[in-house]
């Protein structure tokens, strides 16, 4: 058997597999290192690899996929906005850090809150107390144009529903340049957010992940150099924003597997004509 044309193109279709599907990363976070990576409102099986995230920028080079790879390219820069009172300043400021990083858990630590789960600590800004609204986001660079979807768990999981309801208002979208941005529902020439509320209560669940009740999942388009922004907004009693884990998965659009498969079927071609010769 002659191999030597064979292995060629083998390996362009698992070169092109990849740079079709993209890169898929997860964010957690907060001060501790998940050891329960599994646990998280978009997949309940595997060991996907998590960025453990504090509150300062983590630059290209820095940042791995799920599978532990390099996520070449790609940056993570981390900001703030406080407001005044129950106004929120809907730009967020990517020169101006969160406050806060904390393991939390103080009431929630059981459930899909047990242990080191992505879901228990975070990051929050708090300039003026749980009084004064404060939002806390990122904005990721480098990826690759296409869709996304994207699950966001925000939660403060040392807040008691008991004291009273309070939501989190989550705005992810997209911008064409680097820079702060605007949040909650917007439209322009500089991109597209949209916002949906968490709202927290005595029946919100916390032995399952739920989505609307404990995370809230997007779909987005990126445009080729186009930058993901995505903010959490506190309201209710308590009006800081918290960020507890980010899942950003690609998803292959039909023309992908489309050329995917056309590499495949090339591949087997070859390889039962070389075993026949």
């Amino acid at each position: 058997m002659n191999t030597s044309k064979l292995i060629p193109i083998l390996a362009i279709a698992a070169t092109s597999s990849t740079s079709c599907f993209g890169v898929t990363i997860y964010l957690d976070f907060g001060p501790t290192a998940t050891s329960t990576p599994a646990n998280s409102p978009y997949t309940t099986s595997g060991t996907p690899t998590w960025n453990t995230v504090g509150v300062t920028d983590v630059a290209a080079g820095s940042i791995l996929d799920i599978n532990g790879s390099i996520a070449t390219g790609v940056s993570l820069d981390i900001g703030s906005a406080a407001g005044s009172g129950s106004t929120p300043n809907t730009t967020l400021s990517l020169s101006s850090q969160p406050t806060s990083s904390s393991n939390l858990g103080g009431i929630y630590n059981t459930g899909i809150y047990a242990g080191s789960s992505v879901g228990t600590d975070g990051i929050f800004n708090s300039p003026g107390g749980n009084t004064q609204s404060a939002a806390v986001g990122f904005q990721i660079g480098g990826l690759d144009a296409g869709i996304y979807e994207v699950y966001v768990a925000a939660r403060n999981t040392s807040r008691t529903e008991n004291d009273g309801i309070y939501s989190q208002t989550v705005s992810v979208g997209s911008s064409s340049s680097a820079g702060n941005f605007s949040y909650l529902s917007s439209s322009g020439s500089s991109g597209s957010t949209t916002a949906e509320t968490l709202n927290y209560n005595t029946v919100s669940s916390t032995s399952a992940w739920i989505e609307d009740s404990n995370y809230l999942k997007y779909t987005i388009t990126l445009a080729e150099g186009g930058f993901l922004n995505l903010a959490v907004l506190g309201g209710g009693v308590d009006r800081r924003g918290f960020l507890n884990s980010v899942q950003v998965v690609s998803i292959p659009e039909p023309s992908s597997f489309a050329a995917l498969f056309g590499l495949a079927t090339l591949a087997f071609l070859v390889r039962r004509r070389f075993i026949k010769s």
